[in-house]
């Protein structure tokens, strides 16, 4: 088994409000970007980048409904993917079946507007749990 091609690029936190994340992440010491809204996805995103830690996407709410509405119904954050950067995502994919793993779309490759337009896809890793492919650019 080897998935040497997938480089670990961000953890997705999901908060029903940025405030209270942004003041902890500052205060271990990253660089909060400003906010993007992502129409395709339908959900508020801030980039937030350390030297010494793992970069961390926050994703929030927007002014309509969007994937996040029942994750946070309960729990006013949780991480709940985890974002690797890819040369491709379907190459990326043949490999990830080749190791016997089941792998399910959440959501297929489209633009991202926080990743200058980059094709990204959601994955359900069957025992692992979500995942986000991002092509490098």
């Amino acid at each position: 088994m080897n998935l040497n091609e997938l480089q670990f690029h961000h953890l997705g936190l999901a908060v029903k409000s940025p405030q209270q994340a942004k003041l902890f992440l500052q205060g271990l010491g990253y660089t909060v970007g400003e906010v993007v809204y992502d129409p395709l996805q339908k959900v508020n995103l801030i980039y937030c980048v350390s030297e010494t830690q793992p970069n961390v996407e926050l994703i929030f709410p927007a002014n309509e409904s969007g994937p996040l509405d029942e994750m946070l119904k309960s729990r006013d954050s949780l991480i709940y993917h985890i974002c690797y950067g890819v040369e491709c995502i379907s190459k990326a994919l043949v490999s990830l079946k080749k190791t016997g793993l089941r792998v399910m779309p959440v959501a297929e490759p489209q633009p991202a507007c926080l990743f200058n337009n980059a094709n990204v896809g959601f994955y359900y890793v069957r025992g692992f749990g979500l995942i986000e492919l991002v092509e490098n650019k």
